[in-house]
């Protein structure tokens, strides 16, 4: 059962649900609310409840395992999600440090360090038990009746609904056909998806056949269902994994449900009948109804079979030919039952799903339409749910990110309404990778962290690690590179643990984007062609797409720049092909930086401008602005001043319109470039040493070693004998051999102080760093270094 906001308090003696003040802090337990003054803060839901029992822990440390057993109840998570909650904790409510309010006990715990006063309390009350639903009244339930023989053959223990006992998350594995009836071939992803439906219909915790089909086609040498069940269980937290088995029974059918390993509390199946459709939703609504799993408030029951068996045989071969990637076929079976049948919504729903497959999103909004009318006249929240969720996904094709958020934001109030669990995760998630795309980083920490919260408690690990692997993205993108490491780690470890080699090399794709970030060229380019390896030999194009372009980036900063231009053109070609803007836009990007290496600055400018274009026509702000400030640099270097004058004018309007604070700094230094272009050489050295001290104080080394770099050649030239030059060299001096700018700085500088032997030494290792991008004036320079030497010695 998914915790409820009472859990922590039912775990303590005192029946109360007190209100805590620190100060201008206040924690409503009882309203779950986290003010500080008269402003509400935002705080996630599992950073609320640890927050609240440090609060309640009267200043001692309470250990890990303490925190683990309270706040998650148990539930197999690492320590390094409970380090991730308390960070949480602290952002949301602020202070002067990050222990201003929460001390960390070394290998110990962590402690509230601040006095705390209880207020008052309420008494604690339990929503009442949801009454379980009443039975179809339609025409359904009585040819159920007659046309099926339902048998149970196990022996199990009824919990009502008011049980406290943890719902049964139920897999249902593809049908074994014994029929030895080919045509009968529909029934093993048909029978399934019926179940399926009926089983949301009574609120039972299940995994979707699509994600159990999506589950075995990583494992395709599990071909027993004992292998397979084990497979499910470790990756999506299925508790009982059905087989069923479709076989002859004199002149009709038998349908045999069993639990690949026996449990005492789901029952064993066994149904006779001539509508195979008919009986697969029978055998949920039998174990739905044995299971007696009842979560929240139900959605509208709606029929999902007819009373005509050749309209049901249609129905469930549409969904066997969905899940198989028939679209067409599938299309024809929908069409099919909606001639027979029109106000079957489900049938409606899956069809607007196939048809947006096709292509045809013309269609699929006419669907889309049509079913949030009926939905809505109906009283069928979770239809209506379902389809503006897919409502989202069609804006969100179409670049309107505004609208898609809308609708994504109706589709969870609807599913909250419903309490299905697994439904809000799914749309919080999107919610997330869509405000992660437009550049709103707190939202998208929220969101990513509440779907990450349900995937750990329905213990779902395939879709945690997909969820730390978003948020390892988030942090980069914000430069927070250190926790950026530590959920990237915790992913990379499961999707090994999962033995899932494509999604361990999605994952080293990120943390190769860190060793970038920090200079580690050479390790970045090992990762990214195990990456890129990985995406070829298992057929994954939009991987493909994402390692080539990151190849070129590591191949550039190599001095390769012939292998990095091909690169970044097969990126360019794959994502086109693929209709992924997003992906095209960062191989133009990359493009664009391999051309201006390579001198040839009016190409340059063509792929930066076309990189802006694209990445804002779909509201990428962060691509957007980095394309425009790589144009203005690339503008200026050709000496189209009043371009970059204008482009950085609209890269700064970018930049102050959303969450992207880590791009002023290089906002930053470029302005200060085009100040020095201007011949104002004083604010150019001003404006580059503030944007030098800025990056050194964030996490990425190798931009601070840039921008010092920029920094010392331009004091260099307009006051050498400046005291800063010293004192710049000895802070560049350890780790500038992965910045071009900073060799050059450091060789320049050593040339002015008499020392040839190290200025050598930095031009050396310069030109091996720069290599195809190394020029006759820099082969000059190098020569001078090497005679002054020469007659030195």
């Amino acid at each position: 059962m998914d915790t409820t906001d009472s859990d922590i308090s039912n775990r303590t003696e005192a029946p109360t649900l007190p209100v805590l003040r620190c100060g201008p802090v206040t924690v409503d337990t009882a309203r779950r609310e986290l003010t500080i003054g008269s402003e509400a803060v935002p705080i996630e839901k599992r950073a609320f409840d640890l927050l609240a029992y440090l609060m309640s822990s009267e200043g001692r440390v309470v250990e890990k395992a303490e925190l683990l057993d309270e706040v998650w109840a148990g539930r197999p998570v690492s320590e390094s999600t409970v380090a991730q909650a308390v960070s949480r904790a602290r952002r949301a409510l602020g202070g002067d440090g990050p222990e201003a309010f929460i001390a960390t006990a070394y290998g110990v715990g962590y402690r509230f360090v601040q006095p705390v006063e209880r207020l008052g309390v309420e008494l604690a009350s339990a929503d009442p038990a949801p009454a379980k639903p009443a039975g179809r009244s339609n025409l359904l339930w009585a040819i159920a009746l007659t046309a099926l023989v339902v048998a149970s053959l196990a022996i199990w223990t009824n919990r009502g609904p008011g049980s406290s006992a943890e719902p049964i998350r139920i897999a249902v594995l593809p049908v074994h056909n014994d029929t030895g009836d080919v045509d009968l071939e529909w029934a093993r992803l048909g029978i399934p998806s019926l179940m399926d439906e009926s089983l949301a219909d009574s609120g039972v915790s299940r995994v979707r056949p699509g994600t159990v089909l999506a589950t075995l086609r990583r494992y395709p040498e599990a071909t027993e269902p004992a292998e397979q069940a084990r497979l499910l269980r470790l990756s999506t937290g299925a508790d009982s994994v059905l087989a069923p088995r479709l076989s002859k029974e004199g002149e009709g059918l038998r349908l045999d449900i069993k639990p690949v390993e026996a449990r005492d509390d789901v029952p064993t199946l066994s149904l006779y009948g001539e509508d195979v459709a008919l009986m697969a939703v029978a055998a949920a609504q039998s174990l739905s109804e044995r299971l007696s799993r009842w979560q929240g408030a139900q959605r509208a029951q709606s029929s999902l079979v007819t009373d005509d068996v050749f309209v049901n045989e249609a129905f469930a071969r549409g969904l066997d030919a969905r899940l198989r990637g028939r679209h067409e076929d599938a299309a024809r079976y929908f069409d099919t039952v909606l001639a027979a049948a029109p106000d079957l919504l489900e049938a409606k729903y899956h069809l607007s799903l196939v048809v947006r497959f096709l292509g045809d999103y013309d269609y699929t909004d006419q669907l889309n339409k049509e079913l949030l009318a009926a939905a809505e006249a109906s009283g069928n929240v979770s239809m209506l749910a379902a389809v503006q969720s897919v409502s989202g996904i069609l804006a969100w094709r179409r670049g309107d990110k505004d609208a898609a958020r809308d609708w994504y934001n109706q589709s969870l109030e609807n599913y909250r309404a419903e309490n299905n669990a697994d439904y809000i995760a799914s749309v919080t998630a999107n919610l997330g990778i869509l405000a992660a795309t437009s550049g709103q980083y707190q939202d998208a920490e929220v969101r990513f962290l509440e779907a990450l919260d349900h995937y750990q408690e329905s213990g779902d690990r395939f879709n945690e690690a997909t969820t730390l692997k978003n948020l390892g993205n988030l942090y980069t993108d914000q430069s927070r590179y250190a926790e950026a490491e530590t959920v990237l780690e915790e992913s990379l470890e499961l999707r090994r643990e999962l033995e899932l080699p494509l999604q361990v090399a999605l994952t080293m794709s990120v943390l190769a984007d860190i060793k970038m970030v920090r200079g580690y060229w050479a390790e970045a380019l090992t990762f990214q062609e195990r990456v890129l390896a990985a995406a070829q030999e298992y057929d994954n194009p939009v991987l493909e797409a994402q390692a080539s372009s990151d190849l070129a980036a590591a191949l550039r900063r190599l001095g390769r720049l012939t292998e990095a231009r091909e690169m970044a053109a097969q990126a360019r070609s794959i994502a086109a092909e693929l209709g992924n803007p997003s992906s095209e836009a960062d191989a133009l990007l990359q493009g664009g930086r391999v051309e201006r290496a390579m001198h040839n600055y009016g190409r340059a400018a063509e792929l930066f401008e076309s990189a802006a274009d694209l990445a804002g026509s779909i509201q990428e702000p962060l691509s957007q602005a980095t394309s425009q400030i790589a144009l203005a640099q690339t503008l200026l270097d050709d000496r189209r001043t009043d371009e970059a004058a204008t482009v950085l004018v609209e890269a700064e309007s970018v930049i102050a319109g959303s969450e992207i604070s880590q791009l002023a700094v290089d906002l930053q230094a470029a302005q200060a470039r085009l100040a020095l272009e201007r011949g104002d050489t004083s604010s150019a050295i001003a404006k580059i040493a503030a944007a030098y001290q800025e990056a050194s104080g964030q996490e990425s080394p190798i931009t601070a070693h840039d921008f010092g770099g920029l920094f010392g050649l331009w004091l260099l030239g307009y006051d050498p004998s400046d005291q800063r030059l010293a004192v710049l060299a000895e802070e560049l001096t350890d780790e500038a051999q992965a910045s071009a700018d900073a060799l050059a700085f450091l060789s320049r500088f050593h040339t002015y102080h008499h020392n040839p032997t190290l200025a050598l030494d930095h031009a050396l290792r310069r030109k091996q760093l720069l290599g195809e991008g190394w020029r006759s004036s820099d082969e000059l320079e190098l020569q001078q270094l090497q005679q002054a030497l020469s007659s030195v010695n």
